[in-house]
């Protein structure tokens, strides 16, 4: 576990990302397109927030967020849906701010356990997952 605890302190700051286009109905994370946003290190991690930023003219779907306990993501005991984010239908613009969606966490995980994402419906441009993260 952590080294610097009691109470415990975050070492460094980083973020990952991540892009979704291909849809994946599975609930369990074991099969279908999924992406690895990050693996927490040694002494573990803290998720702060994640984000999703359409990357153009997309249909309405959901982004499913999963915790993988370093084991066989096929296994859905291995695999643990820990949020979803409901992405809106977008339509790109060059003079318009596309519309971000944001879900807080706030939680640690343990070392090797490894955050990955799945988008609901297939979509035409994709969305970019980024997770704000640190190291303990």
């Amino acid at each position: 576990m952590a080294a610097n605890n009691n109470p415990i302190f975050s070492k460094t700051v980083r973020m990952d990302w991540g892009t979704l286009i291909t849809g994946n109905t599975t609930k369990d994370g074991t099969s279908g397109t999924t992406v690895a946003l990050f693996t927490a290190p040694a002494d573990g991690a803290f998720i702060h927030k994640i984000t999703a930023i359409p990357l153009g003219t997309n249909v309405a779907s959901v982004a499913r967020i999963f915790a993988n306990n370093g084991a066989s993501q096929a296994v859905a005991a291995n695999n643990s849906l820990i949020g979803n984010i409901g992405l809106p239908v977008t339509t790109n613009s060059e003079i318009a701010a596309q519309t971000e969606q944001e879900k807080t966490f706030n939680i640690g995980i343990e070392a090797s356990h490894v955050i990955f994402a799945a988008l609901a419906t297939g979509v035409a441009s994709g969305w970019q997952i980024t997770v704000y993260w640190s190291e303990f």
